[in-house]
């Protein structure tokens, strides 16, 4: 399995893929999108029996393009997460990072970790 993701170097360019968790951070420009390859990659069954029957679910803290998102994009996974009934605590950085978007806000990320997987607290830091 190899986490992959498209870059942008300059504003108005074409998207460049990079292959490798390492080198993503490596490569100058803003992340476009990020995927796995494959694409739907199997869970590890004792994972999502931990996930289901954990009271807490901490998203982060990490790179959210190389640490947090590959979990979330194997698909049960993330279906173990939206659908188990802990509480869900987001703790997202907000420094900025080499390869790394600087123009997202926290709240949007917040936002968008609401309604994608059910968070109910989450913080920013440092």
């Amino acid at each position: 399995m190899a986490l992959e993701a498209d870059k942008t170097p300059l504003a108005d360019a074409q998207a460049i893929r990079i292959q490798g968790e390492s080198r993503i951070p490596g490569m100058p420009g803003r992340v476009r999108t990020v995927h796995l390859e494959p694409n739907d990659p199997p869970a590890y069954p004792g994972s999502i029996k931990a996930i289901l029957a954990a009271d807490m679910i901490v998203l982060g803290p990490g790179s959210l393009y190389t640490s947090v998102l590959p979990n979330l994009l194997v698909p049960d996974l993330a279906r173990a997460v939206r659908t188990s009934r802990a509480f869900k605590v987001q703790v997202c950085n907000i420094a900025n990072q080499p390869g790394r978007p600087t123009a997202t806000p926290p709240l949007r990320i917040s936002k968008r970790s609401r309604s994608m997987w059910g968070v109910d607290w989450s913080r920013c830091c440092w």
